[in-house]
């Protein structure tokens, strides 16, 4: 089985990171939170790590615009949950 999408449920430090190393690895990947303050603090970390990533030239700014592209951040789990 090839898996092309993934839910994780929780948007704390663990649950951000999973997700955003798949995206990384080319899978679509949605982080889910109920709390709204929890999704901004996500999306702040994912910035500013991505910007890293291409500050210390572990990453291209065309990689890191590629993962960005699969890593998604939602607040509703329906949609969240949606074909993965």
């Amino acid at each position: 089985m090839e898996i092309k999408k993934i839910c994780v449920v929780g948007g704390g430090l663990m649950g951000r990171q999973i997700a955003l190393n798949a995206a990384i690895c080319g899978v679509d990947a949605t982080v889910y939170d109920l709390k709204p303050e929890v999704l901004e603090a996500v999306d702040k970390w994912e910035k500013e790590y991505m910007a890293g990533r291409i500050a210390k030239g572990r990453m291209t700014a065309e990689a890191v615009a590629e993962a960005e592209s699969r890593f998604h951040i939602v607040g509703d789990l329906k949609e969240a949950v949606c074909d993965v």
